[in-house]
């Protein structure tokens, strides 16, 4: 398995068949009847896609591999379903009682997930979006071989009953804890998570390929013995300058990967071992990154809409008429969201668009402060639209390449740093649209608007998640 496991479910599906040839058929030929599918396979497909509101033509039939990685599919041999990829999906999904069922790729909004019951499935990938994926339970899989699960705050993983299960990978998940892992696995990812305690690792004996890239380590002293490993990929975390392996642990380890980490050289306790192959940046490429990266952030930030400034002005101003709603939650088990629709019919000076109401102690619960999208259209009249910018691009840049922050310093130029605001300008002929986090004034989540040159009028104020 690559390092880089998840597959992006953002591109929207291209069309299958060549210039010339007819368009390849889709759900709506079994709901006519033209393709014939078992009643209990048609019966699951079709609460699916009821559930969420995917539309029949929106899920082609495709010979078996033909549109392997795209967003949605489905193959159909001998009246038996074999592949299904469904991306977009809302509800969490409990995928059951499919006897054919080889590959199948989940992809959307979902907290949950479950596959349970299918005794032909080979080959697994749940992508979960916006850190909502919390849960995923698998059982009765006896012939899943591969299984790449990511995109969320798992907070509970079950493996049961997958004895064939060789293959794991458990990417971008905000995992700190290990959970219990099937002792058949030879491969395990575990990239771009949280975790620091490897002791759970001691009970996978076969494990031969082990993926903890980004995780934020400077050490591994609890990575137990492990035997049977091969390759060890740790790129991307901040080792520290005392990070020492064994060799005694580590006796048939064959490739370890120190890229984009602190190290130009490898550990004295792995000497020993007279074919490891180590990969790491030399000082000068690990400088040269980190350059790259700074100069990246520096016309990413010149190239932003909007202009910087420290705050808007304390001076009052209000609404009038206000009428509109929010729909807000914040967090629990899946990141703060909040959506509005606001019409205001005249704005005076300064004034605060109250998008919700939290608790000051412990704000955004599960998934920290909501990005959101603002749009803000005026009738006449000229607004600004505030929202809170705060970033420091020279150590954000040293920390993502693990270069030491001391000689970074040397590179930091004024604009590097800010904390205030960012403002656009809204007029009739122009809205404004921002993104970023909204304001957190004791209870209230705000957003600041601010009348110049006079009073606004019907103004409308659309927010949403930034996703």
């Amino acid at each position: 398995m690559s390092r880089r496991t998840l597959t992006s479910w953002t591109a929207a599906f291209s069309m299958l068949a060549t210039f010339g040839c007819t368009r390849p058929s889709t759900w709506e030929a079994v709901e006519s009847g033209s393709v014939v599918l078992a009643a209990s396979d048609r019966n699951s497909v079709q609460e699916l896609l009821d559930a969420n509101s995917i539309p029949a033509t929106d899920l082609p039939l495709v010979d078996r591999g033909a549109a392997a990685g795209q967003p949605r599919y489905l193959t159909i041999e001998g009246e038996r379903i074999t592949e299904l990829a469904l991306e977009g999906l809302r509800e969490s999904p409990r995928i059951a009682g499919f006897p054919a069922l080889e590959v199948l790729h989940l992809g959307g909004g979902f907290v949950t997930v479950e596959a349970t019951d299918l005794p032909a499935l080979r080959h697994l990938q749940v992508q979960g979006q916006d850190d909502r994926l919390a849960e995923v339970r698998l059982s009765g899989l006896p012939q899943l071989r591969e299984a790449v699960i990511g995109g969320g705050r798992l907070q509970r993983f079950e493996a049961e009953d997958l004895p064939q299960l060789t293959s794991l990978a458990l990417e971008r998940l905000g995992i700190r804890q290990l959970p219990a892992l099937p002792q058949s696995l030879t491969s395990l990812s575990l990239l771009a998570n949280e975790v620091t305690d490897l002791s759970e690792l001691r009970s996978l004996a076969r494990l031969e390929h082990l993926d903890l890239g980004e995780n934020g380590l400077q050490n591994v002293d609890t990575l137990p013995r492990l035997e049977q490993l091969r390759t060890l990929d740790l790129a991307g975390n901040p080792l520290s300058t005392d990070f020492a392996l064994s060799a005694h642990n580590l006796p048939g380890l064959r490739s370890l990967d120190l890229r984009r980490t602190p190290l130009h050289s490898a550990p004295e306790g792995l000497a020993a071992l007279v074919d490891l192959r180590v990969r790491f940046d030399s000082a000068d490429q690990a400088r040269r990154r980190f350059e790259a990266m700074l100069d990246r952030l520096r016309r990413n930030q010149k190239g932003a809409p909007g202009e910087l400034v420290a705050g808007p002005e304390a001076r009052s101003g209000q609404f009038r008429d206000t009428h509109g709603d929010c729909r807000w939650h914040t967090g629990v088990n899946q990141a703060a969201r909040v959506r509005c629709s606001l019409n205001f019919a005249r704005l005076e000076g300064l004034a605060a668009a109250r998008l919700g109401t939290t608790d000051p102690a412990f704000p955004f619960r599960g998934g920290g402060a909501p990005t959101i999208e603002a749009t803000l259209r005026v009738g006449s009249g000229r607004v600004w639209l505030y929202i809170p910018t705060e970033f420091d691009y020279l150590t954000l840049a040293a920390q993502v390449e693990n270069y030491p922050l001391e000689k970074a310093e040397s590179y930091r130029q004024p604009a590097d740093r800010f904390q205030g605001s960012r403002r656009l300008l809204a007029t009739p002929e122009s809205p404004a649209t921002v993104q970023g986090t909204p304001v957190l004034l004791g209870s209230r989540v705000l957003l600041w608007l601010e009348a110049i040159d006079g009073p606004a009028h019907d103004l409308h104020l659309d927010v949403r998640p930034a996703d």
